[in-house]
């Protein structure tokens, strides 16, 4: 499985040979690698070395150490969307890159769900709407019940990857989502736009789920945008009054 290694570099070897053979499929996600003492002998390496190709896959989501159990491979999807995600908390991406990330995800997302729907999904997406009506006149109860209502439908897709994505993507855009919808009459947009979207997913109607999507993103993009020349106008205007406090004083 494993070959001995030249001397120099060798955690950085250890780390590109596992990466190989995770690659070839030698483990699946969930397998525990060989101990720390066999992976030793089998590279030809001391046990320091291998620990440190350990920590450093570790670090890179490629597998989880358990204290007194040993090391595990983790799943593709969910260690990718770790360094998506670990990316966005260090704000190494824009709010228009999230925003726009979110458009070309969430409608294919809509798309899918109206293909792969189950029942128990359309029950679940139906309670969840249900439930932001009921909760209209929260505002904090109607932004957590938006962001269940994006999520159900990309859990319909049974695309782990893509529940992941979005999850993260909502949750770096969530100061943005709460300034939408205080703007008048939004929430009442935004019921009309999942209503929708809803419904075309109950039809099985992939074409009108994702534009019904594209509609709603659009929207939401269109609001913010009006948020933000409200705060812009607010702060000239702001501006201009102390002006003309300092020419009076």
């Amino acid at each position: 499985m494993f070959e001995k290694i030249p001397r120099n570099n060798i955690p950085e070897i250890i780390v590109d040979e596992i990466q190989q053979s995770l690659l070839r499929g030698d483990f699946k996600p969930g397998e525990q690698l060989p101990s720390e003492r066999a992976l030793a002998q089998m590279f030809s390496v001391s046990r320091s070395s291998v620990r440190e190709a350990m920590k450093a896959l570790q670090y890179m989501g490629l597998v989880e150490i358990k204290v007194g159990e040993g090391c595990f491979v983790r799943d593709p999807a969910h260690a990718l969307a770790d360094s998506f995600r670990y990316a966005c908390l260090l704000r190494k991406f824009s709010v228009r890159e999230s925003i726009e990330a979110r458009e070309i995800l969430e409608a294919e997302t809509a798309r899918l769900a109206a293909v792969r729907a189950t029942d128990r999904d359309k029950e679940k997406i139906v309670e969840v709407f249900e439930a932001g009506l009921m909760c209209k006149g929260d505002f904090d109860c109607f932004l957590q019940k938006d962001f269940d209502l994006h999520m159900s439908v990309a859990e319909a897709t049974h695309n782990g990857m893509l529940v992941q994505m979005i999850q993260t993507i909502k949750g770096t855009l969530s100061e943005y989502s709460h300034d939408v919808l205080t703007w008048p009459g939004q929430v009442d947009v935004t019921i009309g736009c999942h209503r929708k979207i809803v419904q075309a997913i109950l039809d099985g109607d992939p074409e009108q789920a994702m534009n019904r999507m594209i509609y709603h993103l659009e929207n939401t993009k269109e609001t913010a945008n009006m948020v933000l020349a409200s705060r812009l106008g607010d702060d000239v205007n702001s501006s201009g009054e102390e002006d003309d406090e300092d020419r009076q004083g």
